[in-house]
């Protein structure tokens, strides 16, 4: 395994200072070989800390898990109510098409046509707008970030749940890590869209065939 994950880290790290950083367009923040040792560094660490967990008690691991959940709550907590993000043109059109229908519209923009698979969440959408009683776009934003960071929090606990049941404590702790570490967890939520809600899917289908 450790032979594996060398050679993967070496054809990363040779292909990042063989590829000019314009090869990546305007995506890149930082140079492919600064994020290369940025990783390697995330990494390592990320292996004390397992290595750590393997030798702590089930009790540290537990209390390891809570606090990295409070603290990655706290951080949803706070973009939900201070980020607002519509996305690109699915989930505007969506949003959009959900305000109009709790407005009473019945008229449905031709996008749905080509993308039918978006009509029942949209349909959700707007119950969910008229049974908050939300009729602005920031305001609906907010319920929105709400809505899908409960079901990825509802996702990552029973993800939680059941590593601790069925592996380690240890091992449900450092999933708590990684899942907290996990950015596009953060800003998934933020875009409402089908994929924010069919996250949890494939969890519950474990979930229900595992008694608790």
């Amino acid at each position: 395994m450790a032979a594996i994950t060398a050679i993967i880290f070496g054809v990363i790290f040779f292909t990042a200072l063989a590829r000019q950083s314009g090869d990546f367009g305007q995506a890149l923040w930082l140079q492919p070989s600064s994020l290369f040792f940025m990783s390697l560094t995330i990494g390592v660490f990320m292996v004390v800390i397992n290595m750590w967990l393997g030798r702590a008690s089930a009790h540290v691991s537990n209390w390891v898990s809570v606090i990295v959940l409070a603290i990655a709550v706290a951080v949803q907590f706070y973009l939900a109510f201070h980020f607002v993000g519509i996305g690109n043109t699915d989930p505007a059109l969506m949003r959009l098409q959900a305000l109009n229908l709790a407005n009473g519209s019945h008229h449905w923009f031709s996008y749905f046509a080509w993308y039918p698979h978006d009509v029942n969440l949209t349909i959700f959408l707007a119950w969910l707008i008229q049974l908050f009683h939300v009729h602005s776009a920031v305001t609906t934003g907010y319920v929105l970030n709400i809505f899908n960071f409960i079901f990825i929090d509802f996702t990552l606990i029973m993800s939680w749940r059941l590593i601790r049941r069925y592996v380690a404590s240890s091992s449900s702790a450092m999933f708590a890590i990684l899942a907290a570490s996990f950015a596009p967890f953060y800003w998934f939520a933020l875009n409402f869209y089908v994929d924010s809600v069919a996250v949890i899917c494939p969890l519950m289908l474990v979930v229900f065939l595992n008694p608790y």
